[in-house]
């Protein structure tokens, strides 16, 4: 419908949405990194916490407490940086999002009239612009698969869990020889 209303300047805005794409998987791909990192660094922020509950006696009867909490500080101001990365990335995004369809307007409407040479009235711009409106509507659900990313990274951690190396810590020797797994 846009080609039938604008022309060949409808095939710069749709060239238009097509060099954004990179641009998007660069940012969905830096997500997952960072979405990876933070899942790393809670995996360690609960290991020391673990530790740390499993020895409270002994930290305490030794005075361990300062000690404990500057690594624990340590690995949330880690977090917290690391938070800030995402937030700051998903900031980018938005406003990527928000920019990009009135950048393809404007330069479909340049084309049309500067390149074309046409007068652009005001019921091919309001037209277009409904036309412009049903193109966004898609685009504005893609920070939505942020969350699916999400969801990709911790599945790949449960897959990576599930298909590690069975440990001897529950296996004794049986009599004749054999293994038996004691659960």
């Amino acid at each position: 419908m846009l080609y039938q209303l604008l022309g060949l300047a409808s095939i710069a805005g749709v060239c238009t949405i097509l060099l954004t794409i990179p641009t998007q998987w660069c940012i969905v791909s830096f997500w997952t990194v960072i979405q990876t990192q933070l899942m790393k660094i809670s995996d360690k922020r609960m290991s020391m916490i673990n530790e740390i509950l499993q020895g409270v006696g002994i930290i305490k009867f030794f005075a361990w407490e300062p000690q404990f909490e500057k690594q624990v500080a340590a690995i949330r101001s880690g977090k917290l940086g690391v938070l800030r990365k995402r937030y700051l990335l998903l900031t980018v995004y938005i406003v990527f999002i928000a920019v990009v369809p009135v950048f393809i307007t404007l330069t479909t409407f340049v084309v049309y009239t500067k390149v074309m040479d046409k007068q652009l009235t005001a019921s091919i711009a309001f037209t277009a612009l409904a036309l412009f409106k049903t193109l966004r509507e898609p685009m504005d659900q893609l920070p939505n698969f942020f969350f699916c990313l999400q969801a990709k990274v911790s599945v790949d951690r449960v897959s990576k869990f599930l298909f590690e190396e069975e440990t001897s810590k529950y296996e004794r020797a049986s009599q004749h020889g054999r293994r038996i797994m004691v659960l």
